[in-house]
């Protein structure tokens, strides 16, 4: 109950990059409170848990998929929603994870793509100033962003209720269904 946990859950798969946050995990075992938990399935994940044994990485742990309702149950415990996308990606991408980060108000860490910056990096950092963002080629800035996510306890509930604020505004089903409503009726 003491550690701060940065969270991923989902496809653990090549567009995910992951292999860049066992990378930063392990340089950062010296944060003995931070631990990073990935949650899920993919092609990669076996390839991932095989590197945190092989260099005794201690600060990541891996939790295998769960059911939606756990899931949210999980996130609600948890203090960093992380998002990470391959850096060779030559197409806009935007991680529906995002929504569920907001919803639980976890500030998000991304590691992205130069597209998904221009638009989901756009959005979360300066739009809804839920969370920092680097690009996926750089390692030392995702780990700054990191390092100032777990020491800045106001940056970090800023976050939140700016996200928390921003999914109840724009992702309320009452919302959705009166905008809905309106498109229909005209």
């Amino acid at each position: 109950k003491d550690d701060f946990i940065f969270v991923f859950g989902g496809n653990m798969g090549i567009p995910q990059n992951l292999v860049s946050f066992v990378d930063i995990a392990n340089e950062m075992q010296y944060l003995k409170k931070i631990k990073f938990v990935f949650i899920g399935h993919g092609t990669e994940k076996k390839g991932l848990v095989k590197k945190v044994k092989e260099n005794n990485i201690k600060n990541v742990i891996f939790i295998n998929q769960m059911d939606r309702l756990d899931y949210q149950d999980f996130l609600s415990s948890c203090d960093v929603g992380i998002i990470s996308l391959d850096p060779r990606f030559t197409f806009p991408n935007f991680p529906s994870k995002i929504l569920d980060y907001l919803k639980h108000g976890l500030p998000i860490i991304a590691a992205l793509d130069k597209f998904a910056l221009a638009d989901a990096g756009e959005l979360i950092e300066s739009q809804i100033q839920a969370g920092l963002v680097s690009n996926s080629n750089d390692l030392e800035g995702t780990k700054e962003n990191i390092f100032k996510l777990f020491s800045d306890d106001d940056l970090r509930k800023r976050f939140s209720l700016n996200g928390s604020s921003y999914f109840k505004k724009n992702f309320n089903v009452v919302n959705r269904y009166s905008d809905f409503k309106k498109i229909i009726n005209n």
